[in-house]
């Protein structure tokens, strides 16, 4: 299980507080049941530029994240990706938006609760598939 709240404390230590960090363009604070894996990108320097948890009755209401990630990072995240996939019911995406600017989001075909039920496990699948490969 990942320690959060360390990786918390090393975040703050890049000054990035995840706790009180407030959205320039919407003025909101991360949404909690994404947090686990904005917690997980930024300490894996895999630059995070918005999130949501999901929510019903929107447009798009399956959980994202978007990232500012290099080519390098990008092919190892869809490499990781694929084998989460692989081995697990709620099926992950990444989404070219533009050069090197990616969306992270589960596919729409799950329940919001299955979807953010899910969000620790990606995390933590992440997280772990990092540290094997160093």
């Amino acid at each position: 299980m990942i320690d959060y709240e360390g990786l918390k404390e090393e975040l703050r230590k890049k000054e990035f507080d995840v706790d009180n960090f407030i959205d320039p363009k919407g003025g909101k604070p991360i949404d909690q049941k994404i947090k686990p894996l904005v917690i997980v990108f930024n300490y894996l320097d895999y630059k995070t530029a918005g999130s949501c948890q999901g929510h019903p009755n929107l447009a798009e209401e399956s959980p994202w994240v978007t990232l500012s990630i290099s080519s390098e990072q990008e092919s190892y995240l869809e490499s990781l990706l694929k084998i989460y996939n692989s081995r697990n019911n709620v099926k992950w995406i990444l989404d070219k938006l533009a050069e090197d600017f990616w969306k992270i989001r589960v596919e729409s075909k799950y329940t919001l609760g299955e979807m953010q039920e899910d969000i620790p496990n990606v995390a933590e699948f992440i997280y772990r598939g990092h540290l094997l490969d160093k």
